[in-house]
């Protein structure tokens, strides 16, 4: 296989079929894939988001096949009306991502919002096709995109 030079630029924008992508195609290289997902509380309790956000990071690895060695980064958002734990916390306290970057932050505050929701974006290296991502929507949440849901 031909080896890729990254320095200074010198992967080409537009490959045209050229190393990297005969790499990518052989297998030697993953993608990178963005999966979402989304989880509602009853409450904004510690309790409720100790539960469900490890619940809905499981699930979404799980359904993707991806193990923790996998997993690039992970942003939560939360809508205005969680304030008890950071979902950040409650994914670490519930799977282990020790090493793997957390953020969050807080979704807009929108009329008509659906409420106490947790959401996510999982950035991941898998051999999986964009069509083959899973993406996870989970209790009141899979009003947001029953489109996605419906396989999840």
């Amino acid at each position: 296989m031909a080896r890729i030079d990254v320095r200074r630029g010198a992967i080409p924008l537009l490959d045209s079929g050229g190393a990297l992508t005969q790499a990518v195609r052989s297998g030697a290289v993953s993608s990178v894939r963005a999966v979402r997902g989304a989880t509602t509380v009853e409450a904004d309790t510690v309790e409720q988001l100790s539960e469900r956000v490890p619940a809905l990071v499981n699930e979404v690895m799980l359904c993707n096949g991806v193990e923790n060695a996998d997993v690039i980064s992970i942003l939560f958002t939360t809508t205005p009306d969680i304030a008890s734990m950071h979902p950040a916390t409650a994914a670490r306290k519930g799977v282990d991502l020790s090493d793997v970057p957390l953020v969050g932050a807080q979704e807009l505050d929108v009329l008509g919002s659906l409420p106490l929701c947790v959401r996510l974006i999982m950035y991941i290296e898998t051999d999986l096709a964009r069509s083959e991502i899973k993406h996870v929507f989970l209790h009141a949440a899979v009003a947001l995109r029953p489109d996605l849901a419906a396989g999840s």
